[in-house]
């Protein structure tokens, strides 16, 4: 056993790998409820992404009944790839291959090392891959999340790419709130020189607003354009919705493309006054919503 998660007394989740009758490794699992000890099981689903030796990264649970796991195993090519395996509700489903996005797309190769779940279906994981396309191999440190039960691709860690193949990885993972998670380990510079790191992932974002002009002419509000642009902590693009208020009334609502969007005031939408305008965004599966400050509007007759 090398992992060993317990959300609540008498309720626990371990992992680790055991030896055939061939010397072949395989990963499992084994769980507790309430108090009793289950028989250790084969990953579910891995037989058959794998064509030989599997392993376990580590296992986490947001609550009783709710984990995940997280490892690598060799496919039909021979090269390392990593999976993430989730349990809902006491059951655990099959597990399913981790791919890349961005850089990452296309990895040959990737194995995930740690797991931490904040809450039920709420998980972040982490691992090491090799970034496709290049002549000499080059590595690259990766994160993985499931939000709402549902696991994302894996994007590359910025500043985490070395050609040298050694000693690269994750100690730990630790996530607080779901969303709000840093990660240490041990990186191999290009030099071959050995560094500790630490990696923030956040959720928290930022929401500016942005008017044309700070007065309007009653009937002509149209000529006011207004943007919104909304950025992440740690990087990223939030995608979504912006409600944009003028007090607490929505006066247009603005579909974010590449974190920005704007929008024109609708004729006769305000009466002549002055107004606080706020931008709102609604915030997704990935991030958390914010609030711009608030900046001042004058319809004028």
């Amino acid at each position: 056993m090398t992992q060993m998660s317990c959300p609540s007394a008498g309720d626990c989740a371990t992992a680790g790998a055991a030896l055939d009758a061939g010397a072949q490794q395989h990963a499992f699992i084994a769980t507790e409820v309430n108090g009793v000890w289950g028989r250790a099981q084969p990953v579910a689903g891995l037989a058959a992404l794998s064509t030989g030796r599997t392993s376990i990264g580590g296992v986490s649970c947001g609550s009783a009944g709710n984990c995940a796991a997280v490892g690598g195993y060799l496919d039909a090519g021979n090269e390392l790839q990593a999976f993430a395996a989730a349990e809902s509700g006491g059951t655990w489903h099959a597990a399913r291959r981790v791919t890349g996005t961005g850089t990452l797309a296309g990895s040959p190769s990737m194995a995930a090392e740690r797991v931490d779940c904040a809450s039920a279906g709420n998980c972040q994981a982490v691992g090491t891959a090799t970034l496709p396309g290049t002549v000499t191999p080059a590595f690259v440190l990766f994160a993985v999340s499931e939000s709402g039960g549902t696991w994302g691709k894996a994007v590359e860690i910025p500043g985490s790419v070395t050609s040298i193949d050694g000693g690269n990885g994750f100690d730990s993972v630790s996530c607080a709130p779901a969303g709000n998670c840093a990660a240490g380990g041990f990186l191999t510079d290009t030099e071959g020189l050995g560094h500790s790191f630490v990696a923030d992932d956040s959720a928290v974002t930022a929401t500016a607003l942005g008017l044309k002009a700070a007065k309007a002419k009653f009937g002509r509000e149209q000529a006011e354009r207004i943007s919104v642009k909304v950025t992440s902590r740690t990087g990223g693009t939030p995608g979504g919705k912006v409600a944009v208020k003028a007090g607490s009334r929505i006066i247009c609502v603005i579909a974010l493309h590449g974190g920005k969007g704007s929008c024109t005031l609708p004729a006769k939408k305000l009466r002549p006054g002055r107004y606080r305008i706020t931008a709102v965004y609604r915030g997704s599966g990935t991030y958390s919503g914010s609030a711009s400050k608030p900046s001042s509007l004058t319809v004028t007759r």
